[in-house]
């Protein structure tokens, strides 16, 4: 019964956590709509695909724009720039925040099989990664996302929280079952030919490379 108070009422820890990517949108909005913009078409050009997809996949490459694509001169990241920021801020925070904030350094949207829908009300879900196997209790708070089919394989970014479990965000890109054996057979060849780490934050400048491959993929089937 505890696990289930954590999964649908979020605690203080956690709303502190979902108020700060509130204001990280906010602060890169404000400071980096250009390069955000910029970095998300230069993506969207290489990919063969329709308005109508593009439309569907910009939130995923808008979060993979904040937490992975480098900043030229600087070589950082939106999120690291956000972080150094508020500095004086995060030091005032608990250490269990700064630690989950520490973690989200190393995140990207990345792909999950579907496994198991863990809830009463379709927000709870195991997901397990593509590349690592590793299994993720996941909550989905969005009313707007379809939600989840054990079987089929989704592309999303996934935000650790300090219990364990993971929260997703952005607008979740679905792989249906019919077609993900031969998607993921395509990504995981490409990934394995590219990645220079075992650990999948290692090679998160793969992810744009993927989802095209992916969409691609699914628009020819």
């Amino acid at each position: 019964m505890g696990q289930s108070n954590i999964i649908y009422f979020p605690d203080k820890v956690q709303e502190e956590l979902i108020n700060v990517l509130d204001e990280l949108v906010d602060y890169s909005v404000r400071h980096y709509k250009k390069e955000i913009v910029e970095a998300t078409e230069n993506q969207l050009d290489k990919m063969n695909i329709s308005e109508r997809t593009e439309n569907y996949i910009f939130t995923q490459l808008f979060w993979w724009t904040i937490y992975c694509y480098r900043l030229p001169p600087s070589q950082k990241t939106i999120y690291q720039e956000y972080l150094a920021t508020h500095k004086k801020e995060w030091k005032k925070k608990s250490v269990t925040v700064q630690q989950v904030l520490a973690s989200w350094l190393e995140i990207s949207p990345g792909f999950y099989y579907v496994e198991e829908d863990r809830g009463r009300r379709g927000k709870a879900f195991i997901f397990r990664d593509i590349f690592e196997g590793n299994r993720k209790m996941v909550t989905i708070h969005s009313k707007r996302n379809r939600k989840p089919v054990p079987g089929e394989v989704v592309s999303v970014l996934l935000l650790p929280m300090e219990d364990g479990s993971f929260i997703s965000q952005g607008r979740m890109i679905h792989i249906p079952k019919g077609a993900s054996a031969s998607i993921v057979n395509k990504i995981s060849n490409y990934y394995e030919k590219h990645a220079i780490s075992p650990s999948y934050a290692i090679n998160r400048d793969l992810y744009p490379e993927l989802l095209r491959i992916s969409l691609e993929a699914l628009e020819g089937e």
